[in-house]
């Protein structure tokens, strides 16, 4: 007869590293592209932002940015 083995949950300190780091990852990645786009618009480029979604899951969706001279 197998031997059933479980999967401890993470801890609650553990679980909460987890959040922190992925917040400050995300938070990081979407500062870095408004800095792009802030700098290109002070220098004269105009933006543009098209939001495409192809399923009901957030990860299905696309997000295109063009950056012209104006």
């Amino acid at each position: 007869m197998p031997i059933m083995t479980f999967i401890e949950p993470v801890s609650d300190v553990v679980m909460i590293t987890i959040v922190v780091v992925l917040g400050i990852m995300a938070i990081s990645g979407f500062a870095t592209i408004a800095g792009i786009l802030m700098y290109a618009m002070h220098n004269g480029y105009n933006a543009k932002a098209v939001h495409r979604t192809h399923g009901p899951l957030p990860f299905d969706d696309e997000l295109s940015i063009v950056v012209t001279k104006a």
